[in-house]
């Protein structure tokens, strides 16, 4: 056995030569798959090579330029499993919810799952008679427990228990609308060069992958170096105008601009000096072009400050605070003053900033003059509507609903100004976002003559 073994380690060193390969090897957990799970299944030398040649052949697939795309032990693993327990192989993808499903231990309660996990036995059952014990300590080793302490690990790991990365050991590939390892790892090593940084999140872009590396990145924003803090975050802010926002049903996705403002916030909590994460946004606000997101992530930081949140858990003191928003104000008046705010692809998001961090005066005056012609007051209807999602009883899902608020139009004008500007319109609206605006105005105005609320109409 021992010199069967040799022969299968010494295949398995030669691959751990090439760094892209061993880069997530961990030796001692290695060790303890091998001995409990993998070990029985090599008998014979022909077992041995029969391994090795389907196991070059996934290598050479999930090899990617500098790139390995997988685990190696996850691989190796699952290989073993694919050769040797093809039914126990080929019915993991039916369990994936189970398999890859997070586990919150600090709840104090008992994982159902762990107690009683009819799904595990239903995989095990499928072995090969006298191989249960082997099944059951891969399968165990290879899918532990996920949980928000070791999820982004696991993900940096590239191991299959996450649920990001599953799909690629069974399709041997990137599945579609999924980014590659040496995409990320491309952008990782970008960080302390702002252009090719940019520069990467715009072909990933064209690509439609931006928003899926926002969220990728997540697994890694405690991990860039802090010497590139200063290009990396001005890199995030100059795309931040731009990002993506298709539109998906259900209260609980996460925007891509939140991704990318929290991508910003946990990395520079790594920076314990408070002085220097000043300083460090201070430069990056003062260099991007974006406005968006660097004003979206101070907007964050003072509801953090209204909400009473304990200094240690801030990103920012008062002053510092102060001064990002004055910064930050300054960059929304050049947008406004140099007549380009109404074409920002922000611009409810940013005239609303305006308004909070200015006070009424400035973008009440800016509103009137704006409205006065058809396209703007369109244009400002538009931003003022609202989109929400509602559960729909009668067909068992959801559906997306659109309102506006009156009481939001008055901050920035009086709603009668608007009615009998409305009156004159020339040309009527024709595209389906202008009708719908001057429909959920009207909507809103009846609610207030019947009395009903301002808030949500469903």
């Amino acid at each position: 056995r021992s010199k069967l073994h040799r022969v299968l380690f010494a295949r398995l060193d030669d691959a751990l030569t090439d760094e892209s390969f061993s880069k997530n090897f961990d030796q001692q957990r290695w060790a303890q798959l091998f001995i409990s799970g993998l070990a029985p299944y090599f008998e014979t030398l022909r077992d041995v090579y029969r391994f090795l040649g389907v196991l070059d052949v996934q290598i050479s697939r999930m090899s990617t330029r500098e790139t390995f795309e997988v685990n190696p032990i996850d691989l190796i693993a699952l290989e073993v499993l694919r050769v040797f327990e093809p039914t126990v192989y080929h019915i993991l993808p039916q369990f994936k919810e189970r398999l890859t499903k997070s586990y919150d231990f600090r709840s104090g309660k008992p994982d159902p799952d762990r107690v009683n996990d009819a799904n595990l036995n239903s995989i095990i059952e499928q072995s090969k008679p006298g191989n249960s014990p082997a099944v059951e300590a891969i399968i165990k080793q290879i899918f532990p427990r996920l949980s928000s302490g070791n999820e982004e690990r696991y993900y940096r790991q590239l191991r299959v228990c996450h649920p990001d990365v599953f799909d690629r050991y069974f399709l041997l590939s990137i599945p579609e609308g999924d980014i590659s390892q040496v995409d990320l790892d491309t952008l990782l090593a970008s960080t302390g060069d702002r252009n090719r940084l940019v520069s990467h999140f715009n072909e990933l872009k064209k690509r439609g992958l931006l928003a899926v590396v926002l969220d990728r990145l997540e697994a890694y924003k405690q991990q860039v170096s802090l010497d590139n803090a200063v290009p990396f975050i001005t890199a995030l802010f100059d795309i931040g105008d731009d990002l993506p926002e298709e539109h998906q049903s259900g209260g609980f996705n996460i925007t891509t601009w939140m991704h990318a403002s929290r991508i910003v916030r946990w990395y520079l909590m790594t920076e314990s000096d408070i002085k220097k994460r000043h300083l460090c946004l201070a430069d990056a606000i003062g260099l991007t072009n974006g406005l968006y997101l660097p004003a979206m992530t101070i907007a964050l930081e003072n509801d953090s400050k209204r909400e009473g949140t304990i200094s240690s858990e801030r990103l920012l003191d008062d002053a510092a605070l102060d001064d990002l928003t004055a910064l930050c104000l300054k960059k929304i008046r050049k947008t406004v003053n140099d007549g380009v705010l109404s074409g920002h692809p922000k611009f409810g998001e940013v005239l609303r900033l305006w308004l909070e961090w200015a006070g009424p005066q400035e973008p009440r005056a800016w509103i009137e003059n704006y409205t006065q012609s058809s396209a703007g007051l369109i244009a400002f209807l538009e931003v003022m509507a609202r989109r929400a999602t509602v559960s729909d009883s009668a067909h068992y899902g959801s559906r997306d609903v659109w309102y506006l608020r009156l009481s939001e139009v008055e901050r920035f004008i009086d709603p009668d100004v608007v009615v009998e500007r409305v009156k004159k319109l020339e040309p009527r609206p024709q595209n389906e976002a202008q009708v719908r605006a001057l429909r959920v105005f009207e909507d809103a105005l009846e609610r207030r003559r019947t009395g009903k609320s301002d808030e949500m109409p469903f």
